[in-house]
């Protein structure tokens, strides 16, 4: 069974609003990673936050396998921009 998809969650604690793939905020969304190598056991991803002003904001990450199977625990990270 291979890795078929990670999605990232964007959120602005001061506004409550998550990011949208279409790089609008609003209600919850999950955005998708681009996978390094998708399809295999292993790889690594990664989600591009253009443009973002100085703030403070949250993330968390979902994997997805080849046979439909998703993660259930998505841990919270903070992290700052500015």
């Amino acid at each position: 069974v291979g890795l078929a998809a990670v999605e990232v969650a964007v959120r602005n604690p001061a506004t409550g609003q998550w990011l949208h793939a279409d790089g609008q905020w609003g209600g919850f969304a999950w955005v998708n990673a681009t996978l390094a190598a998708p399809g295999s056991t292993a790889s690594s991803w990664s989600f591009s936050l253009e443009a973002l002003p100085s703030a403070s904001y949250g993330f968390m990450a979902r994997a997805t396998d080849t046979s439909g199977n998703r993660g259930t625990t998505q841990p919270w990270r903070g992290f700052s921009i500015g």
